[in-house]
């Protein structure tokens, strides 16, 4: 029986290094995804791996108590160092996946929120395009449209921050000395602020243009210069 128990506390151990690393692997392949159906099928695999992994996790804890127990090891330090590991690694990694759920959310996936699971539906397919069209007018164009979108829209160490750009405007671009900008810090008064990666391009410039609109006192310059 113990032998038995071993190989199966042995066999978890190996199911749920397999099923984190896909989980893991599909969490890095998000980076360099652009597309919503793209970021639609890997989040959603790497969340069937996730109920998986934890699936591996029950049954390395309960394979590995019999073993305690069978073996007589509760005495020694190793097993309690082990079970100490065993619960921050599943803290580190219930922290870092919750930032993962705002990507889901953004792509229509259900995402849980408490006791409740919400869903934003996908516009349905025969749904038109919209867009917006802005219009902005400067007394300085450098010094105040281009410096809002250059140093800070697209800045990607604003404020202290670094490896993203506006989590609405940014084009997630990779820019010198910054190859990744697709992050976003959602700040927290009450603990640890949380980091969302593989954001997608929301807004798709499609054309724009600068022109030369003259102040009133210029247009009375020009609309007296006939009469002088």
């Amino acid at each position: 029986m113990y032998g038995w128990f071993l190989y199966a506390h042995i066999a978890s151990v190996a199911g749920f290094l397999l099923a984190h690393g896909t989980s893991a692997a599909m969490a890095l392949r998000l980076r360099q995804e652009k597309t919503p159906d793209g970021i639609r099928s890997l989040t959603d695999l790497s969340k069937q791996t996730t109920n998986i992994m934890y699936g591996f996790i029950v049954l390395v804890v309960i394979t590995g108590v019999f073993l305690g127990f069978q073996g007589s090891w509760w005495s020694h330090g190793w097993i309690w160092a082990a079970i100490v590991l065993l619960i921050l690694t599943i803290g580190v990694m219930s922290a870092l996946g919750r930032g993962y759920n705002a990507v889901r959310g953004a792509v229509g996936l259900p995402v849980r929120s408490g006791r409740q699971v919400k869903t934003t539906a996908p516009a349905p397919p025969d749904d038109p395009e919209r867009g917006l069209r802005f219009i902005c007018l400067n007394a300085n164009i450098s010094r105040q449209f281009e410096f809002l979108q250059n140093g800070w829209l697209m800045n990607t160490k604003f404020s202290g921050l670094t490896g993203e750009s506006d989590p609405l405007l940014g084009n997630r671009q990779p820019i010198p000395n910054c190859p990744v900008t697709d992050n976003f810090t959602r700040q927290k008064d009450d603990g640890l602020r949380c980091r969302v990666s593989g954001l997608p391009q929301f807004v798709t410039v499609r054309g724009g243009a600068y022109f030369f609109l003259p102040s009133l006192r210029a247009l009375c310059y020009f609309a007296g210069a006939g009469n002088t």
